[in-house]
Formats: C-alpha cells, structure tokens, sequence
C-alpha cells in the first residue's frame, strides 16, 4: 500500500465504505418494505442491477431471516468508523456520508445491538417503519414492541411540554459554537466542500438559526457539526431562511430527515444549555 502506516489508512478507507455500502443496503430494503415491496424480489433486483454489493450478498438474506449471528459485529463495525473519522479529521477529508453512517452504527449500539451482526441495523429501521423488512414471524413482536417504547417516550415528552408545545414555534436563546460543513456542485459527478465556524443562535420545533460568516444561499444544505463533547450526530438541515445582521449571515435551517431518537437527544442537549 505504500510507507508505513498505510496498510491501517486502506483498512480503515476499506472498511469505511462497508459501513456505507451497509447502511446502504439496509435503507433502500427499508423503502422497498415500506413500500409493500417483497423483501426477497427486492434482493433478487439489487444483486442483479447497479446497486450489486458483496454487502448485499453477505447480509441481505440475513436482513430478511432476521439472522444476525456474527460475521463482523455491529460494535466492530462502529469502532472502525470512529477511527476512520479521526483519521480524516486529520487529513482535513469532508466526509459527510462517513459521519452519517457512524452516527447510525451509534444509534444502533445504544439500542443494544453492539454484540450483534452489523446487519442488526435493520433493527432500528424496522423500528422506524413500524415493520419488519423480511417475511413474518416472532420477530414482528419484537419490532412491535420496540416501536411503541419510541411512541410511548415521544407521548411522555409531549405530555409533559403540553402547555409550551401550544405556544407555536417555541424558540430557546443560545449561544453554541458548532461547525457547518458545505457542499457545493461544481459540475457533473463532482463537487466542492468547506467547513466553517458557526454559533448556534436558537432552536425551535423544526429546525436551528446559526450564524456565520460565510455567505450561503436559500435551498442549500449544510451538515451540522456539534462539539465532539455532546455525543450528538452531524445533522443535515436545508437554507430556508437568510438575514444578515452585527456583521454575520443568520441562517434558518429547516432539519432534514432527523430520527426520533435524534430529536430527543437533541432537546435534552439544548434543554441542559437553556
């Protein structure tokens, strides 16, 4: 591979793109189960078309058997995605897929299935579609189940901030540095990312303001990076507002694609800075 040190980088860039190519997989049978598509004639068109994997030769009939003894655990995978992000952040590489790839390795370790196959991020899918993605059996109980813990934490957090949640869009004052990455198309298959300081200003039901120098336009999206210390995902959020004011661009940002999970996190995190 080169010097030493560079076998490691290629595992790591190796492993990288399994993590994605992984998640992958299990978002797109996620769409197809949730569009009443049959799990196993969906496989039949991933492993014959463009989106052909060894990914979804290892771990397709295993999402589908609901088979999650170990071939690469879900906690190995997270480690390697983790050491990859440290090493990208060394070499100043944007890698946004990456980060939102680790960050569901995450969510699925804190659900309890680190000693699991990686293929048991089908899990927190299934949670998220309220069904299973393969055929029928005990396990749709356990999906059942697992959902309406969700649902029953989203009910208690509403109940509790029943009389705020009436006040419309509810914003909370801060003053949070962050960092925001931006992508730009430069011209087909290509294109340019840089990333900048921020201050998260405030927060509201859908969405943050942040501030910074950087100019931007409306319909643009941002990853949004918090400080490493809040254990909170990057989040992906859309430009839908623009002022400029004190010298700084004051951006609205419209949140994009967040899991309930995220939600919550994020609150407690700006609750304890309130």
């Amino acid at each position: 591979m080169g010097p030493g040190g560079s076998g490691a980088a290629a595992k790591l860039a190796h492993n990288t793109i399994v993590g994605i190519n992984a998640a992958g997989l299990v978002e797109g049978m996620a769409i197809a189960a949730k569009a009443g598509i049959d799990a196993s004639s969906f496989l039949r068109v991933v492993q014959g078309g463009g989106a052909a994997s060894k990914q979804a030769d290892l771990k397709g009939a295993k999402i589908i058997d609901h088979d999650f003894s170990v071939q690469f655990s879900l906690a190995l995978m997270l480690k390697d995605l983790k050491l990859s992000s440290v090493l990208t952040d060394g070499l100043g590489v944007p890698t946004p897929m990456l980060e939102a790839s680790k960050s569901l390795f995450q969510a699925g370790a804190a659900a309890g299935y680190g000693e699991e196959d990686l293929a048991a991020l089908a899990k927190l899918y299934e949670q998220w579609i309220g069904g299973r993605i393969g055929g029928r059996n005990g396990a749709d109980e356990e999906v059942s189940a697992a959902a309406s813990v969700l649902e029953a934490e989203a009910d208690s957090e509403s109940d509790a901030d029943s009389d705020s949640d009436r006040r419309k869009k509810k914003r909370v004052a801060l003053n949070i540095p962050l960092m925001i990455s931006i992508y730009q198309w430069e011209q087909a298959g290509s294109f340019a990312g840089q990333n900048a300081d921020a201050v998260l200003n405030d927060v509201s039901e859908d969405g943050l303001q942040v501030a910074t120098t950087i100019p931007l336009e409306k319909d643009m999206f941002v990853v949004i990076h918090f400080q490493q210390d809040t254990s909170l995902p990057p989040m992906t959020a859309r430009i839908i507002r623009i002022e400029r004011k004190e010298g700084l661009f004051h951006y609205g940002c419209l949140l994009s694609g967040l899991a309930l999970y995220q939600r919550l996190q994020l609150k407690e995190y700006i609750e304890s800075h309130a």
